[in-house]
């Protein structure tokens, strides 16, 4: 409970206290069922002592359980509406929480296994764990009622009762909880190593169809799927024998009371049909509470994950636009340092430099030498090992980063592109209602786009597929420039934008790029290439 309550985002806490006052309601309304029943038997055993007429003992039984039911399915509703609330809220803040923790985290992860923790962990937490703790703690509530009102009949009904059901929850305790934990542990890595596997083939499908690399991974993939189907049914293996158990002890328990009986009175039938009646509804119960076990242990490796979300809500933690930073003077590198955190040595040591507003910056150097880690550090996307980067001399830290991303542009050598429309592309992130249709148009003209998006059948609203397989490299380039113009940036950074093209489209795009650095004087442009043909409208070149 105490881990329970610590993973429960406070403004979710009252809500659960509201949850879990429903669970001992529903426990009870679960009673009252199982006494309805009671009237009913005697209207078959001993209709004479009944006060009422036996089809008004009946109607009213039905009306009961029409009654206790929609409550339930009320309770049921409000319960899961909760659990859902709660799954919204962890993925939400496990995404964000995940996100927020930069480029060179996300680098060091695997996006597969990000993804499915995101998604199925969250989800695994709040069903198949706090889910079922809800539902053992209601069954428990049930049993506990039941044993009362049963004890208040009579004692030994209730003994005869625990002794059936005793025996198999100890048995399940001592030999099935520890093997079923292990095994569920090891589906889950299995399946994460699935999730990754196809992830990297899709994404990699060229590649792996030019080099004949499917049947091994399809081998790889199903390795997997053996093992976590032969997994799979030792698991329901092992969660089937307690059930099958509890059935036969339920059997052999009413042989036994039969057997024992020795007169064969209303009144020894009326305590063999309740102890019946007790025993048919416990059964489900106490199988339920088996497999809740069951779960709560297979997820309780979610926990851990859930408890790696950094503090505040997702609400809390989403942010608006920021207000753009100003920028009037110039950008200053002032003895700035980089180092990977694995890594002993400098990637970027002491670099001192000043890029004016307004001024074309060239910057090459062999592969390896560090300009995109220059860009990643210039984009506010790697802290600084050492020194610091400003802004018309205000330093640029991590609390002013978003400031500064709403003046910048970044064209990278892949461009990322959404599954979705070209106006959604240009207007990344935004919510299509809101995007200013005249504005994209605009930057689509002036990235000298617009001649390909008029040939379209449905213009900006056409669809570009995956990873914008619907369009050249060229167009992808151009696409990234017109989405930095319509956020109006200041500053425009170009990472080996052309060098994937071939010579007709890198002719292209260099002749884009002149062109608005010639229409657009204000722009500041620091471009890297190691191509002096990309780099020949620079102001200057710095070699790395």
């Amino acid at each position: 409970m105490k881990r329970f309550w610590e993973l429960i985002p406070e403004n979710y806490r009252r809500g659960a206290i509201a949850v879990a006052a429903l669970v001992p309601v529903n426990a009870a309304l679960g009673l009252v069922g199982a006494a309805a029943l009671l009237p009913l038997m005697m209207t078959v055993l001993d209709s004479e002592s009944l006060p009422y007429p036996r089809q008004a003992v009946i109607l009213a039984v039905m009306l009961l359980i029409v009654v206790k039911n929609i409550l339930g399915l009320g309770i049921t509703w409000v319960q899961n509406r909760y659990l859902m609330a709660l799954y919204r809220n962890f993925s939400s803040r496990l995404f964000t929480s995940l996100y927020s923790r930069g480029l060179l985290y996300i680098k060091n992860q695997n996006s597969a296994s990000m993804t499915f923790n995101v998604i199925g962990v969250c989800y695994n937490f709040v069903m198949g764990w706090l889910g079922a703790w809800m539902n053992m703690i209601g069954e428990m509530l049930f049993v506990f009622f039941m044993l009362v009102a049963v004890f208040i009949y009579s004692p030994k009904a209730t003994l005869l009762s625990l002794a059936a059901f005793a025996p198999v929850l100890l048995l399940y305790f001592l030999m099935v909880r520890k093997p079923i934990k292990a095994i569920n542990r090891e589906v889950n890595n299995e399946r994460r190593e699935q999730h990754k596997l196809v992830s990297e083939a899709f994404r990699g499908y060229s590649e792996i169809q030019v080099n004949s690399a499917l049947p091994g991974i399809r081998q790889r993939f199903g390795t997997h799927l053996d093992r976590v189907s032969q997994l799979r049914i030792r698991v329901s293996l092992i969660q089937n024998l307690p059930p099958f158990m509890l059935e036969f002890c339920v059997v052999l328990m009413v042989a036994v009371i039969m057997l024992l009986n020795l007169s064969p009175g209303s009144e020894n039938m009326l305590f063999l049909g309740v102890v019946c009646v007790v025993l048919l509804k416990l059964l489900p119960a106490v199988r339920s509470i088996i497999s809740c076990i069951s779960a709560i242990t297979a997820n309780q490796y979610s926990c851990e994950v859930v408890a790696d979300i950094e503090a505040g809500s997702a609400e809390e933690s989403a942010e608006e636009d920021a207000a753009p930073m100003g920028f009037e003077d110039n950008i200053e590198l002032r003895e700035l340092s980089f180092r990977f955190p694995e890594d002993t040595a400098d990637v970027i040591s002491n670099l001192n430099l000043k890029i004016a507003k307004g001024e074309r910056l060239g910057i090459k150097g062999r592969t390896g030498a560090g300009k995109t880690t220059l860009f990643n550090l210039l984009l506010g996307l790697y802290p600084p090992s050492r020194g610091a980067i400003l802004v018309d001399g205000k330093p640029l830290t991590q609390e002013n980063v978003a400031s500064w991303h709403a003046i910048v542009g970044y064209v990278p050598q892949n461009v990322f592109v959404e599954d979705s429309t070209i106006l959604e592309n240009v207007a990344l992130g935004r919510n299509p209602e809101s995007i200013d249709r005249q504005k994209a148009e605009q930057a689509l003209r002036q990235a000298s786009l617009w001649e390909f998006i008029s040939s379209l059948p449905q213009g900006m609203d056409s669809r570009i597929g995956e990873a914008g397989c619907r369009m050249s490299g060229g167009q992808k380039q151009r696409l990234g420039i017109a989405r930095a113009l319509y956020r109006n940036a200041k500053v425009l950074f170009f990472d080996e934008a052309t060098s994937s093209l071939d010579a007709a489209t890198e002719k292209e795009i260099n002749a884009a790029i002149e062109k608005l650095s010639a229409t657009h004087r204000e722009l500041t442009i620091i471009i890297i290439s190691h191509r002096e043909s990309t780099l020949a409208f620079c102001d200057r070149i710095m070699e790395m």
